[in-house]
């Protein structure tokens, strides 16, 4: 439930700042595919490669708990990050 809630947070965020997504149209979704890969992968590397591969700058990710060099790698400090009781829900930025 708490994740349906950030989800619901991170979204309402998004459509809030929709003249944002207006001059960046390809930003601003959640990158399941990409999500799903990281929390599946084997290795840091292997983690944040599927997040670069999968993810476009702006898009919101959901990692779980234990992926805190992952979070630290691939997230954007400068937007929101929400802690969840099943990871972490935050804005990719590639490096």
């Amino acid at each position: 439930m708490q994740l349906r809630s950030a989800l619901l947070v991170a979204f309402i965020g998004l459509v809030a700042s929709h003249d944002l997504m207006a001059q960046q149209p390809n930003t601003g979704r959640f990158c399941a595919q990409g999500s799903s890969a990281a929390n599946s992968a084997s290795s840091y590397i292997q983690a944040v490669q599927a997040v670069v591969t999968n993810c476009r700058a702006g898009d919101t990710i959901l990692l779980y708990r234990g992926l805190a060099n992952v979070v630290a790698t691939v997230c954007d400090f400068s937007k929101a990050i929400v802690n969840t009781a099943e990871g972490v829900v935050c804005v990719y930025l590639p490096s």
